[in-house]
C-alpha cells in the first residue's frame, strides 16, 4: 500500500492523504526533509542514516524529526517523479 503526501510549494503545506501509520510530527516535519529523497525508494533506516550523518540530532527540530521516524510504520520512503509528492510503502 502506498501513502502519498502532497506538498504545495508555494506555502510548502502539508495535505494529506491517507497518512496511515505515519507520526503526526513525521507528517508535519517531512516537508522540511524531503530535499534529502529522490524519485529511488530508500528503507526508513536509510533515511533516518541519511537525516542523521546530514544534521545533527543535537538540533531539537532534527531531534524530533529522527525520533518521529521510528515512531511512523512504512518501509520506503521516496519522492515522485514530478518531486511534487512523497510516497511511502507499508
Amino acid at each position: 500500500m502506498q501513502t502519498l503526501l502532497n506538498f504545495e510549494p508555494k506555502n510548502e503545506s502539508v495535505s494529506k492523504k491517507k497518512p496511515t501509520n505515519l507520526d503526526p510530527l513525521f507528517i508535519e516535519l517531512v516537508v522540511d526533509f524531503a530535499h534529502l529523497l529522490s524519485n529511488e525508494a530508500i528503507s526508513r533506516k536509510e533515511f533516518s542514516e541519511i537525516v542523521k550523518t546530514t544534521y545533527s540530532t543535537e538540533n531539537p527540530k532534527t531531534a524530533l524529526f529522527y525520533q518521529s521516524i521510528f515512531l511512523s510504520d512504512f518501509d520506503t520512503i521516496k519522492l515522485s517523479t514530478n518531486r511534487e509528492n512523497i510516497l511511502f510503502n507499508h
